[in-house]
């Protein structure tokens, strides 16, 4: 077992420096003057300051007790805050919306913060039905709930955390990973291979090329639960799509790719009509393939077997051949119409008739083929065996 990796207490401001430093080497013509001034504002702060900057982006939610943040490594953070406040990265005390301000605290502090306001709530009452209740009290009830959790509390929010999206999206080339793939590779956990990336090699050339891809990335967040239930809402997000550059053919593949998993919802909603059309606007496969199942179900079969015949002389891959060969087959055979034959392989066959005393027919075509040369009967044992050295492999 290889030795622990011990990472020094500021790795994370080290890695964080990194990829802030690298964007903005080779990407500083195309970044928008919004990301400039973020990338500004943060070199001029103190360590401590980009030490919990840091922190706070790498946590889930848009709001902090600053009694509940724990740091060794950065020290006071109230000294580390002021910066921060200062050149306007985090809001100290922000005006916030009652439903964000009660997951911030315990149902033990809410019910303390009720106690001097009301009758104490029910005593097995769940903090799901206590925050229920709150949530449904007035707006006067709720401001003075909200005086009483943050009289002795410093909340903080941090700010323009939109903008690092792209230096992590110019650095990454996607959105996927962020800086845990670091912590990975520091730790020997995850081995990336180096390359050098030059200007003709960069994933972005303009910027209206990184607008596109940041406006994709965008709008896949709005691809809620609710979303996906509206056939009207799924359209209108496709249509919402970037167009791609001819030269881009990484949003290319993305925008296709996105395209039919709504094409693909919109088919279980029953909105068939809706799909077709989508699937019509992409070249990514199984586009095609859906095409024509879609155009068979609604009764066009015209267009099905000339859509079949399309992908079987020009399919995308092997897959889309079988498909347009096979489907076009059943479906031209149903309508009693001429289509030749799909294209099948046959494996070579050889016929022996082999005399059998008492033996099996395994062991006996095992003795007529040994007399030709080497011949061994293993039944099971050939796979069985091979499966076993490939764990023992793998362990």
């Amino acid at each position: 077992m290889p030795p622990a990796v011990e990472l020094a207490t500021d790795y994370y401001r080290d890695n964080f420096l990194h990829l802030l430093n690298f964007v903005a080497e080779r990407y500083w013509h195309l970044l928008p003057r919004a990301e400039r001034g973020f990338y500004e504002r943060f070199q001029a702060l103190p360590a401590a300051a980009q030490q919990l900057y840091i922190r706070l982006l790498s946590r889930r939610g848009n709001y902090f007790r600053l009694s509940k943040l724990h740091y060794k490594e950065i020290g006071n953070l109230e000294d580390a805050a002021a910066p921060l406040v200062q050149r306007e990265l985090i809001s100290r005390n922000p005006t916030m919306a009652f439903d964000d301000l009660l997951p911030l605290f315990t149902k033990l502090e809410l019910v303390g913060a009720l106690q001097s306001l009301r009758p104490a709530p029910r005593k097995h009452q769940s903090r799901a039905e206590l925050v229920a209740q709150l949530l449904a009290d007035t707006a006067d009830a709720q401001q003075q709930i909200g005086q009483q959790l943050c009289r002795h509390e410093t909340l903080l929010q941090p700010l323009d955390t939109h903008l690092f999206t792209c230096f992590q999206l110019c650095f990454f080339g996607n959105l996927r990973q962020d800086l845990t793939d670091y912590v990975l590779r520091d730790l020997g956990l995850q081995r990336y291979e180096s390359y050098q990336l030059d200007a003709a090699h960069a994933p972005f050339s303009n910027q209206r090329q990184l607008t596109q891809h940041l406006h994709y990335y965008a709008l896949l967040e709005t691809l809620t639960d609710d979303v996906k239930q509206d056939p009207v809402a799924l359209v209108q997000l496709w249509r919402e799509l970037p167009n791609p550059e001819p030269t881009d053919i990484t949003l290319e593949r993305r925008v296709g790719r996105t395209t039919n998993t709504l094409a693909r919802q919109l088919e279980r909603l029953g909105a068939n009509d809706e799909a077709l059309m989508l699937y019509q606007s992409s070249q990514r496969p199984p586009a095609r393939e859906r095409r024509a199942r879609l155009l068979q179900k609604r009764g066009d079969n015209e267009a099905c077997l000339a859509l079949c015949r399309a992908i079987a002389c020009a399919p995308h891959n092997e897959e889309e051949r079988v498909f347009g060969e096979t489907f076009g087959a059943r479906e031209a055979r149903r309508q009693g119409l001429d289509w030749p034959l799909p294209k099948c392989y046959a494996p070579p066959e050889e016929h022996v008739v082999l005399p059998i005393d008492q033996c099996s027919v395994e062991r006996a075509a095992a003795q007529y083929y040994g007399a030709q040369g080497s011949c061994y009967y293993v039944e099971n044992s050939l796979i069985n065996g091979m499966l076993g050295l490939f764990v023992w492999d793998i362990i």
